[in-house]
């Protein structure tokens, strides 16, 4: 597992002084958090370094996070109910499924105590193909090698719901962002999943890999949508403009995935929430410039909009304190 530590060497020289830091923050002494991400190929590892940055400037070295590389979403709930993690990555789906014991988390004990801090993006799911495999349909892959995404990731899960919702059976594996694009490139399979950055910035995987071999994404048909959407009401769709992608004529409809920062009320206690929050938000200029996307996002109104479990009573509280109104159905009873 690759482990990207944000301590400064400062901060080490102060630990192996015994020393505290001591802050204006709700955290009297210096807390160490472990923090799931995702691959370290995508670009939700790269936004999620900075908020490791954006945590510890903002709480003036308070809380020390530890960025750990991870298989997304999925991975990431199930690392938290082990207590392995403190605070990770979650899709508003994901975090839903855990919260519930449903989807990908069917038969499992439900995580009751989940709790949601903050949603920063609204992510596509691109399905992207080898141009010379003559996929215009979803409905080609059917019995195809096709790579669904990081295993115990959201983009897996969703793209496995896709799949049973339109009765297509590819030959589907799982593997890393970096392994899928290798694969793609040496023929082992014709396509993959990818939760892209934003929606009207190409994704880089594509860009990395159409440098050297002839790639495109394909959509979903009106028809396929409401379908998945059926089964699964806590998906939704969302377009991908014409031109995003390269030979990209037309607009391209595909699902979308929240992509929120999650948390435990046992793993971080409702002050060192409320810290987490206030430096997430009040650094945002450290996550845009490591992750462009953020800088059209209001986390703020996208966390109101776009959750599916009740919010942290740490987050809640700040939330409140900048004056956003948060619904009901957001807050625990």
């Amino acid at each position: 597992m690759q482990i990207q530590s944000l301590r400064s060497t400062f901060l080490r020289a102060v630990l192996l002084s015994g020393a505290c830091i001591s802050t204006a923050s709700h955290v009297s002494a210096q807390t160490f958090i472990n923090v799931g991400t995702s691959s370290s190929a995508s670009s939700q590892y790269t936004y999620w370094v900075s908020v490791g940055q954006s945590i510890e400037a903002g709480t003036a070295g308070a809380v020390i996070p530890t960025i750990m590389e991870t298989g997304a979403s999925v991975d990431n709930l199930r690392r938290m109910k082990r207590g392995e993690i403190e605070l990770g990555l979650a899709t508003a789906e994901a975090a839903g499924q855990a919260y519930r014991a449903i989807g990908a988390f069917e038969g499992e004990d439900k995580m009751s105590d989940l709790r949601l801090l903050w949603c920063y993006a609204a992510l596509p799911n691109i399905y992207v193909t080898r141009a010379d495999a003559a996929i215009s349909n979803l409905t080609d892959l059917d019995g195809k090698p096709y790579n669904v995404g990081i295993p115990g990731s959201s983009t897996e899960a969703q793209t496995r719901s896709v799949f049973q919702s339109l009765g297509i059976n590819p030959d589907m594996r799982a593997s890393a962002t970096a392994d899928a694009v290798d694969s793609l490139r040496d023929g082992q399979v014709i396509g993959f999943t990818k939760a892209a950055s934003s929606a009207n910035v190409a994704d880089a995987s594509f860009m990395e890999v159409n440098a050297t071999l002839d790639v495109k994404i394909v959509g979903m048909d009106d028809s396929q949508i409401a379908k998945v959407i059926e089964d699964h009401p806590y998906y939704s769709s969302i377009e991908v403009p014409a031109g995003t992608y390269p030979g990209q004529d037309t607009p391209v409809n595909v699902l979308a995935v929240a992509a929120c920062g999650v948390a435990t009320t046992g793993s971080l206690s409702d002050d060192q929430v409320f810290d987490i929050m206030k430096a997430v938000f009040e650094q945002k200029s450290i996550q845009e410039d490591a992750y462009p996307a953020a800088k059209m996002v209001d986390f703020g109104a996208l966390t109101t909009e776009l959750s599916t479990i009740p919010l942290h009573p740490g987050a809640l509280r700040y939330l409140a304190e900048i004056g956003v109104e948060v619904p009901d159905m957001l807050k625990a009873e």
